[in-house]
């Protein structure tokens, strides 16, 4: 039998080095690829080829962060607001072609017919200001995407003041916002209806407009809300409501739930201290008529009061309340972490007990390492914590780097 020429063979293996099998592989799957990089790894594809140059462009997924900001200052000595804008122009513009001008005549709210390419997931952070027209033009442009998580941190001193577009887009799974004004719905809004997640840092919104939010989003689930300017009656509707993140400060008032059949878990702390005693029994009252609450957190200030009848009365007005209706009887979990507790907080943990039925197996002193939850501004933070695991809770871990709870 014959050996194969090596020239033969040589050509082979030529023709198979010049197959791009990468470029011919379905753009969903290219996709899916693509978006697992940082937008900066994504961008270098662009010197691979001419049938690359654009690809990036056209991702289902865009991310702009402090990760990227830096990437560009590396290279360019600054991240100014046009290289910014630049960047983000040219990735909205590959949606579907248009000119900027086109896009301009859509804030003044012309329809303009696009292609079928969506954006699934939208995330911008930059010192944006409390009036950027720019990113309100790519707000009212992405509203027509399908753009199914949006996350937007503005790290200037100033409240972005969202606009109105806000409310259309009807797709959003997940809504993350930091240092913004939100406000009221217009009158045509028929609600988040496939809302998840919602995560509210530093935003400035009314009693009105979060109750709205809320009430609007009927399948939430996970809610967050920290550092909520201007709020003094919370009122929570949430039928499907799993996990509960509130930290607010001093001037809230009121705390009222309503319909929440299915919260787990919930974490409570105080930015302000001197919270009144009517708002906390306010809230332990609005807590303990959660038949499914398993998980109890308390952080912060919570334990701090101010009254003028002075601290020694809170176990007086805690027995005054008719607090037969409180009863926390599927609470697993409890953990006290605070910066600092008088004589009144520990009535407070008294009180907290005396309506857990499930009395405490374990009692513990540690510390605990927790992150904020912001992305882009993780900080650990270590703090005194005290837990009360109940007779029927499963194991968790406490130690100096984690805090764990089973979901």
């Amino acid at each position: 039998m014959s050996q194969p020429n090596n020239s033969n063979r040589v050509e082979c293996c030529e023709r198979q080095t010049e197959i791009d099998r990468i470029s011919k592989l379905p753009w969903g799957v290219l996709d899916s690829i693509l978006v697992r990089l940082p937008i900066e790894e994504a961008v270098k594809t662009s010197v691979l080829s001419k049938e690359w140059r654009y690809k990036w462009l056209t991702l289902s997924q865009f991310a702009f962060d402090s990760e990227c900001i830096q990437y560009f200052r590396e290279r360019e000595a600054a991240a100014t607001w046009d290289k910014i804008k630049k960047l983000v122009n040219r990735f909205l513009l590959r949606r579907s072609d248009p000119t900027w001008d086109e896009i301009k005549k859509l804030v003044n709210g012309f329809l303009l017919s696009h292609s079928d390419t969506l954006v699934e997931s939208f995330k911008f952070a930059a010192d944006i200001g409390p009036n950027n027209s720019d990113l309100c033009q790519w707000l009212h442009f992405l509203s027509k995407k399908g753009v199914k998580e949006f996350l937007l941190e503005n790290y200037c001193r100033f409240s972005f003041k969202l606009p109105s577009s806000l409310y259309t887009f009807r797709e959003l799974r997940c809504l993350e916002l930091m240092n913004c004004t939100i406000k009221p719905p217009p009158l045509t809004f028929d609600g988040f209806k496939f809302l998840a997640t919602l995560y509210l840092y530093e935003v400035s919104i009314d009693d009105d407009t979060l109750e709205s939010l809320i009430l609007c989003s009927p399948i939430l689930e996970r809610l967050t809300l920290w550092t909520i300017q201007g709020l003094k009656h919370l009122r929570i509707h949430g039928p499907n409501l799993k996990y509960l993140d509130l930290d607010l400060d001093s001037n809230l008032k009121t705390v009222s739930f309503e319909k929440i059949l299915h919260l787990r878990t919930i974490d409570i702390g105080y930015i302000g201290s001197g919270n009144s005693r009517e708002a906390v029994f306010s809230l332990l009252s609005a807590l303990g008529c959660m038949s499914s609450l398993e998980r109890l957190l308390l952080s912060g200030y919570f334990l701090e009061f101010q009254s003028t009848d002075g601290n020694e009365n809170i176990e007086e007005f805690l027995e005054e309340q008719n607090a037969s209706y409180i009863s926390f009887k599927r609470l697993k979990a409890m953990v006290m972490k605070y910066n600092k507790c008088k004589a009144a907080g520990f009535e407070v943990l008294k009180f907290l007990l005396a309506h857990a039925p499930m009395a405490p197996s374990k009692f513990e002193v540690g510390s605990v390492t927790y992150t904020q939850p912001m992305k882009a501004n993780l900080a650990q933070v270590h703090e005194p914590i005290w837990s009360l695991n109940f007779s029927h809770a499963r194991y968790w871990v406490c130690g100096p780097d984690l805090m764990r709870f089973p979901i």
